[in-house]
């Protein structure tokens, strides 16, 4: 097997577990956070593509931004940090892209399903707040401010429903190992 279909079959291996877990119960274990970890650190360091884990690690990581302004959770963010020392700086921002593009039909699912009028409302209002949030980490960390819009965003939730994001990564790494299995087989 070739080492990068390897590597996104591990990864969907790795993701559907957490899939499970954050589908079940709302929470990715960190147990599986620290073995993709060592998966990841471990094979690239092997492969001496350290450097290449690192920048996916970093570029994973990265997606606090989206936890501290209350989008994601925090094993969302461990994750997407695990997930990129594994594939890599590319690989999780292509994951990450198809989970987004998921979400946003979930999403729109959503607001059709039951009440679309009130849906709509609720979920334009967290979207505000999740701007806000972002627009105050951006002006300047202003962390008096953007208590009083994580305390909005927790009260606009109440009524929404919550979303597995481990699911939508889970689907992403899927969507990621067909393409590679397509590039191979077509190429």
């Amino acid at each position: 097997m070739d080492n990068t279909l390897y590597v996104w079959v591990v990864s969907a291996v790795f993701t559907a577990i957490a899939a499970y877990t954050d589908a079940r119960t709302g929470k990715i274990r960190n147990w599986l956070v620290a073995v993709m970890l060592a998966a990841g650190f471990g094979y690239h360091l092997w492969t001496h593509t350290f450097a290449f884990a690192a920048q996916g690690f970093g570029y994973g990581l990265a997606t606090v931004i989206l936890y501290l302004c209350g989008v994601f959770g925090e094993g969302d963010v461990k994750l997407t940090a695990a997930l990129g020392s594994l594939v890599g700086p590319a690989g999780v921002l292509f994951v990450l892209t198809a989970a987004y593009l998921l979400v946003l039909l979930y999403w729109l699912w959503l607001i059709i399903k039951g009440n679309p009028r009130e849906n709509l409302k609720r979920e334009w209002r967290l979207f505000y707040l999740y701007g806000v949030s972002l627009l105050y980490l951006v002006g300047g960390f202003r962390f008096a401010k953007i208590r009083d819009t994580m305390e909005q965003i927790k009260a606009a939730q109440a009524g929404s429903p919550t979303v597995p994001y481990g699911v939508f990564v889970w689907l992403g790494v899927l969507t990621a190992l067909a393409t590679v299995i397509y590039a191979k087989e077509s190429g």
